[in-house]
Formats: structure tokens, sequence, C-alpha cells
């Protein structure tokens, strides 16, 4: 079975696949595009709580394991959760600054937690464009010399790179950074508002121009990809489609640090809360998780009726927090939808397809 048609069970058969614990909202950062809200000392998960869940997610299937924030390493058990989802046999990726993973701390997250990746956010190819963003001066030198430590001691690290109209520009030398260290990175053309819904964070989004030499950034490396994926390719078997547009509430959950549980980290829709019920109950018998399941039907459904890459990427999650109706495709696309849209067009001066 292909992994697009493992996908597609997953996400129809709603089989909790992988979760996101935000185990702080806590960071030693200040970025100004950070959803998340401030940080409150009521109503925290204990650390008998997160044992209890991951054993319960364990016992459910889950087979992937988010460790976010805020900063998770300023949680104070944060060594010890990620030792008992280690020993559970998670696949753990840990979502940091990676300001505080230098080489002795990265030493033990080797030894300890064995995490399948770690994510470390960078806001820019320069110190001065990523210290305005995070306000914290030095810390684009302190990230990039601890990415450089963990590479050294064997730890996977992909760089996320939030797209900004501060960063745009530097697109190519931010690639050329990730080179340099021998990590992958990922760029993410769309911006999120904060939890609440204010779109402050939006101000910062990229630019038309930006989005557009991102396009001409990543389609080069984009051809490579397509290349060495089709010449492992066999047979014409085509993936079975989903029946629901995505995994949210389907094949995933985000739990915020005061163990409210969300379709996805998107998705600030509660369906319940770990003080008051397992995950299991939630996850089985929540009318918010069944009403998302229905809104992704009906959204399948809709996006498969129009034209073939009419619609690429849109987040109905994002959508509700914009407060838009997550069921209803807006006639102006997103961010990423049209980033998507842009990769997908012909290489300018390469003529149509087929020519």
């Amino acid at each position: 079975m292909s992994w697009p048609d493992r996908v597609a069970r997953m996400w129809d058969g709603n089989h909790l696949f992988s979760a996101m614990l935000e185990l702080t909202h806590r960071c030693d950062q200040a970025c100004q595009i950070c959803y998340n809200l401030p940080p409150r000392d009521e109503g925290l998960l204990t650390f008998a709580h997160y044992r209890q869940l991951l054993r319960d997610l364990a016992d459910m299937g889950t087979l992937n394991l988010a460790l976010s924030g805020g900063e998770p390493l300023l949680h104070p058990d944060f060594m010890a959760i990620g030792r008992v989802a280690r020993e559970l046999g998670f696949a753990v990726r840990i979502k940091t600054n990676g300001l505080r993973l230098d080489a002795a701390l990265a030493e033990q997250v080797r030894r300890e937690i064995d995490p399948f990746g770690i994510d470390v956010s960078i806001h820019g190819a320069r110190a001065a464009t990523h210290d305005l963003q995070t306000r914290m001066p030095g810390s684009f030198e302190r990230v990039v010399a601890n990415v450089r430590a963990m590479v050294a001691c064997g730890l996977r690290v992909r760089l996320r790179l939030p797209l900004t109209r501060w960063n745009e520009d530097e697109l190519q030398d931010g690639l050329a950074l990730a080179d340099s260290l021998g990590v992958p990175v990922d760029v993410d053309p769309e911006i999120s508002p904060r939890d609440d819904g204010d779109a402050g964070p939006l101000g910062l989004a990229a630019s038309e121009e930006g989005l557009a030499c991102l396009v001409a950034a990543l389609r080069p490396r984009r051809e490579a990809e397509r290349a060495r994926v089709d010449q492992g390719a066999s047979g014409d078997q085509q993936p079975r489609m989903p029946r629901r547009h995505c995994g949210a509430g389907c094949a995933t959950v985000a739990i915020d640090p005061y163990g409210e549980v969300f379709p996805c980290v998107q998705w600030r829709r509660s369906a319940g809360n770990l003080h008051e019920a397992s995950i299991r109950e939630i996850w089985t018998s929540s009318p918010v998780l069944a009403d998302v399941r229905r809104v992704l039907e009906k959204l399948a459904d809709e996006i498969a009726s129009r034209p073939p890459e009419s619609v690429l990427a849109y987040c109905p999650g994002l959508a509700e927090t914009l407060g838009e109706d997550p069921a209803q495709v807006p006639p102006v696309p997103g961010a990423r939808d049209r980033f998507l849209r842009m990769l997908a067009e012909p290489k300018p001066g390469s003529g149509s397809p087929g020519a």
C-alpha cells in the first residue's frame, strides 16, 4: 500500500496518528509573529498528566509525537516527558527556537530522548533580520552555533523559516545557510494570526513579490526532487483520494499546556479538556470533533467538484481563527495557496506543458 493510501485510510478511519503537545507557552524570545497567547500559571498539566496521556496515545496506536511550545525546553519536565515518549516508542519531533540546545544539552537530548527530528526556527539569513524578529540580540549567532552542535552530535535537524516581509529578500542566502549547515530548510509562506484571532502578525506577511521570490528560489530544488521521485516510481496506480479534506481531528490533535484538545495546531476549537476526560474519550465522543469531521467531508466534496489545482492548500482551521466559515472556501486564496499555484505554473521561458 502506498503512503498516500495509508494517509487516506487514517483520515477516513479516525486513526489518531500524530499529536502535538504544546508543553508551555513560555518562551525566551518574543517573536513578533508568534501565535501563542501569553502564558498563565493556573490549570497546567502536570507530569503525571503527561505520563498518562502518553500511555493512552500509545494504546491508541499514535506514532508521531511533537513536543512544542512556546519553547518546550523551558518546561521543567521536558526531559522526563521525552524519556517516557522514547520508552513508549513514539517518533518524537522537537520544535524549538534552538537557543538552549548547545552541545551539552544536545548530547543529553540525543542520549535520553533520541528524537526522530528537531525543527529549529530561524527568521532570516542575517543576524539583523533574525534578531529583529525575535527581539533577542545575539540570538541568530547562538542558534547557528547550536545547530552546528546538534548536527555534530548526530541529531537530525531541519530549519523552519517563516516567510515575512523582513526576510523575503534573503531567501537565497537562507537556503545557502541551510546548505552550509548540512540541514534541510522548510520555508512557510503563510503567517498565522494569534490564537485569539488577533490579526496583528499578518502585517508582516510576505508580499506577492516575496512569494514569487520564494518560487524562484525553490523551483530548482522542487524539480530535482520530482526527478528523483519519478525515477524511483513504479506502475501507474493512482492513490485513493480521502473523503476528508485534511487530517485535522481525523488523524491529528494539538494539546495546549492547560489540557485543551484541538483538531490541529491551527484549528483552535476546543474538543475537550484532559482535566475532565481522557484523550481516548475526547477522540471517540467529542461532538466538536464529529462536527470537524463533517466539515472536512463537505470540503473534500466541494473541492473535488472544482477545476484541478484551483484549491491547493486551503486551511479551514486558519479560516475559523480569522472569523470565517471553515466550511466555505474563500474566493481569494491564501498565501500558501497562491504560492503553490505559482510553483505549479510553467517555468518562465519554458513554454506550455507538452510544447
